[in-house]
């Protein structure tokens, strides 16, 4: 076990270094431990040609295990993924002008539904008003084809979980409205723009991550997510929305971030919970009156710059402020979707498998779901998974788990 180890710390560090000074880091006396010949020699002197042979090898097991799921579905009527021609019969769709898919309407009646990248041959990039109002379906994977959801998952009042593949780069207007078992959502870093109420009454949503990556949230983007507690808002916000988190009574912080000049109109409304709301100097306009952004949140403290527009906002409102000089912000990455991808940027690296290392000797907090780092299927993230993961990275692909969404 030392010597795995070993060979893992040696060739993480030496991916790692390129990675910026936010990503994990090893300490002096780990990476002289880690970096030895023998262990560099046991990774990269295996031959190219084994590494084809083993992917060779890896995707004639996939397509075998595909095949006998076929068969076993077959015999005992279980649910089967549905691919090209066959899921004409399951889904009304219409063909773009690009010759894509959008897919308009399921109907099928899977509760756990895993929907085709392709339609009659031809590829899927859009959900638009799939699955709205189907009060059966619980779980749902989309492809890594779909650029865009929109108004998709309106009112399915069983779902609980939702695979967002990195290909994604718009959740429009009312995706999730409604979906009121939803806890947990996983938004990729591919996603820029979030649409109006794309989260509205999801009311068992706990904590949401929005990637820096998305630059656009609009209104109404999370109002009455009556259970959400944590929020982690992108950097590269310019504005908070009108009614962004209006209702939202579990709220207790947001820090808003620094590049944001507008706070628009109801924004924090109706959070009796909020304590504590970080203001930057950036912000220049904040909605009052008629229309104020605290509007009926009455325990919070304004968190300010000295002669900043939060700061006259407090003071004309008698809100309880401080005076700040800088703002801090703690981040946890959070976990991908598949099976290895521990950054949730859609690959398996080697800043993957160091982040599995370090979960292992409980330097970093474990997913929820463990099957992204605990890809040996043991029970246990262990310097064992991390190797796995590293090998993978490097194109050997033994492990059959290693890129599957779990």
């Amino acid at each position: 076990m030392k010597r795995i180890l070993s060979l893992m710390l040696s060739v993480a560090m030496l991916a790692a270094i390129s990675v910026s000074a936010n990503a994990y880091e090893l300490t002096n006396e780990e990476t002289e431990a880690a970096l030895t010949d023998e262990a560099a020699a046991a990774v990269f002197d295996e031959e190219t040609s084994a590494a084809k042979l083993a992917e060779e090898e890896a995707q004639t097991a996939l397509a075998e295990e595909a095949a006998a799921a076929v068969i076993d579905a077959e015999e005992t009527g279980a649910d089967i993924d549905i691919e090209s021609s066959e899921a004409s019969a399951t889904y009304n769709y219409t063909t773009n002008s690009n010759g894509t898919i959008t897919l308009t309407k399921y109907k099928g009646t899977s509760t756990n539904v895993k929907i085709p990248s392709t339609v009659d041959g031809k590829k899927v990039t859009e959900l638009y008003y799939t699955f709205v109002n189907n009060t059966k379906v619980r779980t749902v994977t989309i492809p890594n084809t779909v650029t865009t959801i929109n108004n998709t998952f309106e009112g399915c009042t069983a779902l609980t979980s939702v695979t967002i593949p990195s290909s994604v780069k718009t959740i429009a207007s009312c995706t999730f409205k409604d979906c009121t078992k939803l806890s947990e959502i996983s938004i990729p870093s591919s996603v820029t723009t979030i649409g109006f109420s794309a989260f509205e009454n999801c009311s068992s949503l706990e904590e949401i991550f929005i990637p820096d990556s998305v630059t656009q949230l609009n209104f109404k983007g999370f109002m009455n997510c009556k259970k959400l507690k944590t929020v982690y808002l992108s950097k590269n916000l310019e504005e908070i929305d009108s009614n962004l988190f209006n209702g939202c009574s579990s709220l207790t912080e947001v820090t808003i971030p620094s590049k944001v000049t507008f706070v628009w109109n109801w924004s924090f409304a109706n959070c009796p919970n909020l304590k504590k709301l970080i203001i930057p100097p950036s912000v220049t306009h904040i909605s009052s009156g008629t229309y104020d952004i605290l509007q009926n949140t009455n325990n919070v403290k304004i968190y300010c710059f000295k002669d900043s527009k939060a700061e006259s906002y407090a003071k004309s409102r008698k809100v309880p402020y401080e005076i700040i000089t800088s703002i801090t912000t703690t981040v946890t990455t959070v976990w991908g979707t598949m099976a290895g991808d521990a950054d949730n940027d859609g690959k398996i690296t080697s800043v993957d498998a160091l982040r599995i290392l370090r979960t292992s000797v409980s330097l970093e907090e474990k997913p929820k779901n463990l099957k992204i780092a605990d890809v040996d299927g043991d029970g246990k993230i262990t310097s064992s998974d991390s190797l796995a993961v590293l090998r993978y990275s490097v194109g050997f692909r033994e492990n059959k788990n290693i890129g599957k969404i779990v």
